[in-house]
């Protein structure tokens, strides 16, 4: 079985990922010929240039969990959105937040991953500053691993649900929400500077599975890599913030 979508959420937090998506809208219009779910928050439109926005005030129920508000476990919502599509029959899904805009279809990098997850390597972030002590205890880890692991991208990944190893690391990190593993805590840690919830606890157990990260290049930021020299090259499938 084979069937795919994108899904995103948007709301007015630190800025205002209403507007910011819009270009996500766009690309995945030229883009991407399969279904997708555009959630947004107390927003007052149903539709943006013939895309299709599923407006909500709570998140929807799944089969697994109860999904918590943002404020009570961070980004607990995403895991939620993707079980909801799960619960629907979906096997290919993509999360890309609203400030991730496609290239080009992402189908094939998923489809080229080692184990049926589509993730990429944060450049420039160092997972050991970016980790509690409470959420590395919680997850059974520990420094050597944490050193170990590189950083993956929160906001833009996709699993193939067909593959074992997919759902059960996608169902290791519910539980890791569920006993508080994506909650703000912190560190005495010199290095640490802030915990990074869900993705902090991605890269451990993409890194302890072995999901090979595909790296940085393949999805770029547009200030500064989406220009000349492009020191990164031009192959990307996604861009990260505005333009």
């Amino acid at each position: 079985m084979f069937k795919p979508i994108i899904i995103s959420f948007a709301s007015k937090g630190r800025e205002d990922y209403l507007k910011m998506s819009e270009k996500l809208y766009l690309s995945v219009k030229e883009y991407w010929k399969y279904d997708y779910r555009f959630y947004v928050m107390n927003s007052n439109r149903n539709e943006f240039e013939g895309m299709q926005l599923i407006n909500i005030s709570e998140f929807p129920n799944n089969s697994k969990f109860k999904v918590e508000s943002h404020d009570k476990i961070p980004y607990q919502f995403k895991l939620g959105l993707i079980q909801t599509a799960i619960d629907d029959g979906y096997t290919h899904i993509f999360w890309l937040d609203s400030s991730i805009s496609l290239n080009k279809c992402p189908l094939k990098l998923l489809n080229q991953s080692n184990k049926g997850i589509m993730a990429f390597h944060n450049l420039g972030h160092e997972l050991k500053s970016y980790i509690s002590d409470n959420c590395i205890e919680i997850i059974n880890s520990n420094i050597k691993e944490v050193n170990s692991a590189p950083k993956t991208w929160g906001g833009c990944f996709g699993f193939d649900f067909t593959k074992d190893i997919s759902k059960q690391i996608f169902n290791e990190l519910i539980d890791a929400s569920l006993k508080g593993a994506f909650n703000e805590s912190g560190s005495n840690r010199l290095e640490f500077k802030a915990h990074r919830h869900d993705q902090s606890v991605m890269s451990v157990l993409f890194y302890r599975y072995g999901i090979v990260l595909y790296n940085y290049g393949h999805i770029l930021c547009y200030n500064p890599h989406c220009f000349e020299p492009y020191e990164y090259g031009q192959y990307n499938t996604f861009i990260y913030g505005k333009n």
